[in-house]
C-alpha cells in the first residue's frame, strides 16, 4: 500500500462479495477498470493532483477503491469553483459521497455480483465529511443558542471543541491543518459570538460560555 504522507482520502469505496467465478486474472483486470473509472471521475469532480489506490484485502474478493489529495488544493479549488469555504465543503462532500457510491455500483457490475453475493459495502468521504460534520455542528449551536439552556449550549460547545481536536488529528499535513484550522475559525468568529449572549444571565452562565467559546479557539490551535 502506498504512503501518501502529505494526502488525505478524501472519498473511498468498501466493497465485500464473493464472486461465483473470479480469477487472479479477472482481478487484475478489475484493478485497472476501477482505478480508470475513479481517477477520471476524481479528476472532475475534486480536481487535478488526486492520486488514487486500489486494494484488494483478504477474505472472499474485498476491494478498496481511495481517492487521497492535499487537503488545501482540494478545498481552494472547491472555493474558487463555488465562492466560499461553507459551500466548497458541501458540494465537495456530495461529489465525494457521489463518486464513492457510484464506484461500489461499478464494483459489483465488474465483479458481477447481485445483492446475494455481495456481504457489504461502504461509500466513504474521509477528512471532507468530518469537515462537513464540524460545520453543521456550529449551525446548529448558533440556530439553538438564544433559546436553549444556557449550560446546555456550553456542552454543545465543548463538544464541539473535542470534534475540532478529533479532526486536527486526522489530517497529516501541518500546511494542511492550518488551513482547515483558519477557515474553521473564521466560520467560529461570524457565527459564535466571543461575549455571552443576552439570555445568558447570571455571572456564572456568562463565565461558562465564555471558557467554553475559548476551548473551541484552543482547539484550533492545537492546544
Amino acid at each position: 500500500m502506498a504512503d501518501y504522507i502529505d494526502r488525505q482520502i478524501l472519498c473511498q469505496a468498501y466493497v465485500h462479495v464473493e464472486p461465483s467465478h473470479f480469477s487472479a486474472k479477472d482481478a487484475e483486470t478489475l484493478r485497472e477498470t476501477i482505478k480508470e473509472f475513479i481517477q477520471k471521475r476524481g479528476e472532475f469532480f475534486i480536481g487535478s493532483g488526486i492520486e488514487t489506490e486500489i486494494v484488494f484485502e483478504d477474505g472472499s474478493l474485498k476491494i478498496k477503491a481511495s481517492i487521497y489529495a492535499k487537503v488545501t488544493i482540494a478545498i481552494t479549488n472547491a472555493i474558487v469553483l463555488y465562492g466560499g469555504f461553507r459551500a466548497g465543503i458541501d458540494y465537495l462532500a456530495a461529489d465525494g459521497k457521489g463518486l464513492s457510491e457510484a464506484t461500489v455500483l461499478e464494483c459489483l457490475f465488474q465483479t458481477q455480483c447481485h445483492h446475494n453475493e455481495t456481504i457489504h459495502t461502504e461509500a466513504r468521504i474521509g477528512v471532507i465529511g468530518q469537515i462537513k460534520r464540524v460545520n453543521n455542528s456550529i449551525d446548529r449551536i448558533r440556530h439553538d443558542l438564544p433559546s436553549v439552556d444556557t449550560e446546555l449550549s456550553a456542552k454543545r460547545i465543548d463538544r464541539l471543541a473535542e470534534e475540532i481536536r478529533r479532526l486536527r488529528s486526522n489530517i497529516k499535513d501541518q500546511q494542511d491543518i492550518d488551513f482547515v484550522s483558519e477557515k474553521i475559525m473564521a466560520e467560529v468568529d461570524a457565527l459564535l459570538p466571543k461575549k455571552a449572549p443576552k439570555n445568558f444571565l447570571s455571572k456564572e452562565s456568562i463565565r461558562r460560555y465564555e471558557l467554553s467559546r475559548q476551548n473551541i479557539a484552543d482547539s484550533l490551535q492545537g492546544l
